[in-house]
């Protein structure tokens, strides 16, 4: 967009608000909404960003105004306090041929379009027909996924999250743009090799500054604005809690390099065990913290507050960086003299092995003795004095104690030798040996895969009424017989009306699909339609019906899809004698899994699908902690059994995960093909035991 002078700058101070974690975040469509305008629902979570009255506000006389909850100005409008990982919602209605846009993370307002990214808010055309100039787009810097035409005058939502180098953008709804800010490794250049306009690398951009909102050109006038900072990472966990010694031994042993970006710059790092490292990236020294997120993953924290994620694959030699590259070694000979992966043994052997008897070790001269309980608790007996602490299985052959005084100390559990090792001190012994003789012998599993974990086994002299759930209440659910619908369903269509759908079209106040004779067909240039209501763990049952006379072939034929959260598609398609891609046929976890068996009736008849849906799961860092799954059956016919999503549903690659609100609208797709028709769609919400999450 043209860069106008800095009119008088408006400074709008974020109110300090309850923060909550990113998954209690409502979906986007109710993100941008509020209680004024009346009618309206309140964004939960959120902390609005003006006062009304402008109490919070800093300006020249005149510069912007407030009416009615509506605020309208010229020039940038930055907020005195400085953001870094948040979500940012707003309502904005532009006039004919307006131009502004949403400043983010400014780190020097005094050459801000130098040192800040811009989401482009556009009516009409952009100059020259630069397509990182439309509405939604990070301006010159990433196009949106289509074009979205606003009309004048008609209020639109807008929800951006930045997340450390991950932004995102809706629109409508409609997520438009997610970048990586990682890709982006040379000054003046975008990842697909046009130029921007930039003089730094956005990847060297601060990830945390004021926020701007922009109006160059027209009138653009803004509402409903909220922000909500995401919770921050969590505290690193000492090192020593990782699963076993080997992971230290491994990231530590050398030096990591690889050629990152299309311009194939060499990044070499070194991780230090006092959790800091030391980065080599385009001939310039970086310093920053790194953290063990898990048995076999790392966290680096830039000094520009970017978290780099890393998986370590000893077997391979390397360590992956997650949607980017994979670091060799420099020093591969220092690997060879790293210890190789201890024996595992299964969680029920293990805690038999652990509470069987008392353990003993020589620390100096001074005897431990500690005896490991079955409610994780621990006693000890040290140089006279008796202790108290808590422990915990932090792998499959491996355990943490925690003192009184907050120490933790590791562990190894060596079946084999019946011995638990103490990370970096002494050997302990089992002061009951014969107890040990009691347990049934446990087998090493060294070179084969880690044997399932997780249950812990009784035995069989345990009273029976121990093992009776007597507290559970079971809900309980009328079984229809025929097609009736669940008692504790909820109906999105039955025949009558569109009242639980929405259009995702923006030019459209009302799905315009048709429903005629209790069915329900998709209509010519109409958008897809929305659930209005969010959900996350679902089971769903829809019937639908292909054209009794098809003309076309493969993907043109009978294409829609059943799309969870509106990122993960189930495929609807024609796959009566049509052959098409196995993983883009109907009962297909689309470009992902293909059914397991091609249930598909004739065009024409009736069909019915039943999918449990069990959404993803991220912790406060936005880090997938599990992925999206799926059971379905097609006609009857189990065709996709606890299929593991991979991420979101794209066309062309693969994409990860990226961190979203627990529950999201269902999407039934408006394909531009032969399309089918729906009825009796109907859905479940879940309440899963933790143990099938």
């Amino acid at each position: 967009m043209k860069t106008k002078s800095l009119i008088p700058v408006l400074a709008i101070a974020l109110c300090a608000g309850a923060v909550l974690q990113a998954a209690t975040i409502a979906n986007p469509g109710d993100l941008a909404t509020s209680k004024a305008p009346p009618g309206s629902k309140q964004w939960p979570a959120a902390t609005p960003l003006f006062a009304p009255n402008l109490s919070n506000v800093s300006t020249a006389p005149g510069a912007w105004s407030c009416k009615d909850g509506v605020f309208t100005g010229k020039g940038v409008a930055w907020t005195k306090a400085a953001g870094d990982n948040f979500y940012l919602s707003l309502e904005f209605r532009a006039q004919a041929k307006a131009d502004g846009g949403i400043f983010l993370r400014c780190s020097d307002t005094k050459d801000y379009v130098q040192n800040s990214i811009e989401v482009q808010i556009l009516q009409g055309d952009p100059a020259g027909n630069n397509e990182r100039a439309l509405v939604g787009a990070l301006y010159d810097l990433v196009a949106p996924s289509r074009q979205v035409e606003i009309e004048p005058g008609a209020w639109h939502k807008l929800l951006i999250r930045a997340d450390n180098e991950k932004i995102t953008v809706w629109l409508d709804d409609e997520r438009l743009v997610r970048a990586d800010l990682e890709q982006w490794t040379a000054a003046g250049k975008n990842p697909g090799g046009t130029g921007n306009k930039f003089k730094k690398a956005l990847r060297d951009f601060a990830r945390s500054g004021v926020i701007g909102l922009h109006a160059a050109e027209g009138k653009i006038e803004y509402r409903n604005l909220f922000i909500e900072a995401l919770p921050p990472p969590p505290v690193a966990a000492p090192v020593s809690d990782a699963d076993a010694s080997v992971l230290l031994s491994f990231l530590t042993a050398t030096p990591w390099t690889a050629k990152i970006g299309k311009g194939q710059n060499t990044s070499t790092f070194t991780l230090h065990p006092d959790n800091t490292y030391t980065e080599n990236w385009m001939g310039k020294n970086k310093k920053g913290t790194w953290r063990v997120t898990g048995p076999a993953t790392i966290a680096l924290t830039t000094p520009e507050k970017s978290t780099l994620v890393f998986t370590a694959d000893p077997g391979a030699g390397v360590l992956r960086r997650r949607g980017s590259a994979t670091y060799t070694p420099t020093n591969p000979a220092a690997l060879q003299k790293t210890p190789s992966t201890p024996v595992r043994v299964d969680d029920g052997a293990l805690l038999s092995f652990l509470t069987a008897t008392p353990w003993t070790g020589k620390l100096g001269k001074n005897t431990s003795t500690f005896t490991l309980h079955p409610d994780n608790t621990y006693t000890e007996n040290w140089m006279g004095k008796n202790k108290k602490g808590t422990w915990r299985v932090t792998g499959p052959a491996t355990i943490a104690l925690t003192t009184p005084e907050k120490n933790t100390l590791v562990f190894t559990a060596d079946q084999a030798n019946r011995v638990l090792r103490r990370r970096g001190s002494a050997t302990y012994t089992p002061t009951n040996p014969a107890a040990l003789d009691k347990l049934p012998p446990a087998a090493a599993r060294s070179g084969s895969a880690a044997p399932f974990a997780g249950i812990t086994y009784l035995p069989s002299t345990t009273p029976a009424a121990e093992t009776e759930d007597w507290t559970t209440k079971v809900p309980v659910v009328k079984a229809p017989a025929g097609s009736a619908v669940p008692s504790d369903a909820t109906v999105l269509f039955d025949g009558s009306g569109l009242d639980a759908w929405e259009s995702t079209s923006a030019k459209e106040t009302s799905p315009r699909w048709k429903v005629a004779g209790g069915i329900l067909t998709p209509v010519e240039k109409t958008g897809s339609l929305r659930t209005k209501a969010s959900y996350g763990d679902v089971q769903v049952h829809l019937e639908f019906r292909t054209q009794t006379n098809p003309v076309k072939s493969g993907q043109q034929r009978g294409n829609s899809g059943l799309i969870f959260m509106g990122l993960y598609e189930f495929q609807v398609l024609d796959s009566h004698e049509n052959p098409t891609y196995a993983n883009g046929q109907a009962a297909s976890v689309y470009k992902q899994h293909p059914p397991l068996a091609n249930a598909s009736r004739a065009p024409g008849e009736w069909q019915s699908y039943d999918v449990v849906f069990i959404a993803p799961r991220f912790n406060a860092a936005g880090e997938l902690v599990s992925p999206a799954r799926i059971t379905a059956f097609h006609n009857g016919i189990l065709v996709q059994h606890g299929a593991i999503l991979t991420g979101p549903t794209v066309h062309r690659g693969r994409v990860p995960y990226a961190a979203h609100p627990a529950k999201l609208p269902l999407v039934l797709q408006n394909h531009a093909t032969d399309r089918p028709s729906f009825r009796n769609i109907w859905l479940r919400e879940l309440s899963l035991p933790a143990s099938s999450k």
